[in-house]
């Protein structure tokens, strides 16, 4: 399963549950999550990947981080599910050494869930064999900006040096797969050409990092579960391989109304060639947004 951009705190068109005392947002993002980890546990999933951007903002409050975790735990207790989460640009702290709210999960030893914060290869052993696992975590611009040479840059050329340095590292990683066992790339990052949701025309910045599709369309790679964008699409047609945005499990804003919610559920599958990938995308119930227009006569 490959699921990404949970937004866990955004409040956006929410009030108080007065029942529960939550915001009604929260209980949204809840639903949909709950649907996407029932999923999970009734297909007995051997892998869900989490894209990035599991909290909307990098001091979650202390529910926000509970309703969270128990969830996760959930679902490895009562399924053979591993769990794998690459760290946002919402994720990441703003002051540097500090851990992210994501963290608590490698700091309580939490069997079965690993968080990659910085760009690495993990090989797992799933119920169904092993796996090999690219993890490329949000690339902010902090790195670079804290060294020397780079601190008299403009913003373009700062932007170009984090593109190479992503370029190089994702084609150190991918030597490094072999094609005995499947591999999956898991990243938060955008990408060229992908279609925006609503959403990210306003936030995404000309200054973010811009990957080129030709670099994650690598042989290495059987399935890219990229997160970042809002808009669930494929970015490479000829599946070779599947280059996916699984988009938000749900709804941000307005912005976002008409677009399905959901996550992709797949497998990789020996055959003669190697090995490839099938998956589909699953709607969660995500909150429908409307709008209505009212013509001024209507009001008089």
């Amino acid at each position: 399963m490959h699921l990404s951009d949970i937004h866990i705190g955004l409040q956006t068109h929410g009030n108080i549950n007065p029942a529960t005392g939550k915001n009604t947002r929260l209980e949204d993002i809840l639903k949909s999550l709950d649907f996407a980890f029932k999923y999970a546990k009734d297909e007995s999933v051997d892998l869900v990947l989490i894209a990035g951007d599991i909290f909307h903002r990098e001091n979650p409050q202390p529910t926000e981080e509970i309703e969270f975790s128990k969830r996760v735990l959930k679902l490895v207790q009562q399924s053979p599910a591993r769990v794998v989460m690459v760290l946002g640009n919402h994720d990441y702290p703003s002051a540097g050494g500090k851990a992210s709210a994501v963290e608590i999960f490698p700091a309580l030893d939490i069997d079965r869930v690993t968080i990659a914060r910085k760009p690495e290869l993990i090989k797992l052993d799933t119920k169904n064999g092993p796996v090999q696992i690219v993890c490329m975590p949000w690339a902010g611009r902090s790195v670079l900006l804290a060294k020397d040479e780079y601190k008299s840059l403009s913003s373009q050329e700062i932007q170009i040096e984090i593109e190479k340095r992503l370029i190089s590292i994702i084609r150190d990683l991918s030597a490094k797969v072999d094609n005995v066992d499947p591999s999956i790339f898991v990243g938060h990052l955008a990408a060229r050409d992908a279609k925006l949701s609503g959403t990210e025309r306003d936030t995404l910045t000309t200054t973010d990092p811009i990957v080129p599709v030709s670099e994650l369309s690598n042989t290495a790679f059987n399935y890219v579960a990229l997160g970042h964008i809002h808009k669930y699409q494929n970015l490479n047609k000829d599946n070779a391989p599947p280059i996916v945005y699984s988009g938000s499990i749900e709804r941000i804003d307005f912005t976002e109304e008409k677009e399905k919610k959901g996550f992709v559920f797949g497998q990789i599958v020996e055959s003669a060639s190697g090995w490839d990938c099938e998956y589909k995308f699953v709607e969660t119930p995500a909150r429908k947004f409307i709008t209505i227009e009212l013509e001024q006569s209507d009001l008089e």
